[in-house]
């Protein structure tokens, strides 16, 4: 009985290492980097939208013509999923693996943003965009925004402990932030200020003309500027700073 046990035992090793595995692949769909740093250009053009998830690294830059390249570990190429539908961008893996220490890096260059979405936590870093039109960030799942951006009304909704990091002007802010978020936009003026903010969210900003804000949970505002002060309402231990 024992000599039995002892040969099961080892024919379930033997599977569990070899059944159908690829190299970095094990039986559980879980994918391990192999640490080989491949590229890969994708020739997309005309999209003004982005959504990264999956814990990517992207940058975005602002130029005249589009480009957009993927650094990836060579053996994570065959799962991404990655595609142009309408003016969308998206940037992703497939959903029925699991991904453990791999590289995920995006650089993306493009004339216009209207719209960049981070999942997953997801590592965004934006520079050099100037444009009188509306911009809209959307961040959840711990995912980190950090850039520079001068444009006309600006809405972020942030959920899941998020972060942005963030400079330049808007003509308007309207913010929602929940699940522990924080915003670091003290050098980001924008002339008024709407904001929504719960559950123990940090946010620093500036504003010149009006501020009205929600806040509950816990959370913390704190502003830089003399503002007219609108439509205050606070609840659940919150505050609100002038800086």
């Amino acid at each position: 009985m024992k000599k039995q046990v002892l040969l099961i035992g080892a024919f379930l090793v033997t599977v569990f290492q070899f059944w159908g595995c690829d190299e970095g692949t094990n039986i559980w769909g879980q994918i391990k980097g192999s640490g080989n740093i491949t590229s890969i250009d994708y020739s997309f053009d005309g999209f003004t939208r982005i959504d990264a998830s999956y814990a990517f690294h992207l940058t975005v830059i602002q130029s005249d013509t589009f480009f957009v390249r993927l650094s990836v570990d060579d053996n994570v190429v065959e799962y991404l999923d990655v595609l142009k539908s309408g003016n969308w961008l998206v940037i992703s893996l497939e959903d029925d693996k699991s991904y453990n220490n791999v590289h995920l890096n995006a650089e993306v260059h493009m004339p216009d943003i209207g719209v960049l979405k981070g999942s997953g936590a997801s590592a965004i870093e934006m520079s050099g965009f100037s444009s009188a039109e509306d911009f809209l960030l959307e961040l959840s799942g711990a995912s980190v925004f950090s850039g520079s951006l001068e444009c006309g009304d600006c809405e972020m909704q942030l959920s899941g402990a998020s972060v942005v990091n963030m400079n330049g002007t808007c003509d308007q802010l309207n913010l929602e932030a929940s699940g522990a978020s924080e915003l670091n936009m003290g050098n980001f003026i924008c002339n008024t200020a709407n904001l929504y903010i719960s559950g123990a969210t940090n946010a620093t900003i500036h504003v010149t003309e009006h501020l009205s804000a929600t806040l509950s949970g816990a959370s913390v505002l704190r502003y830089y500027g003399d503002p007219e002060i609108g439509n205050l309402n606070i609840s659940g231990a919150s505050t609100i700073i002038k800086l």
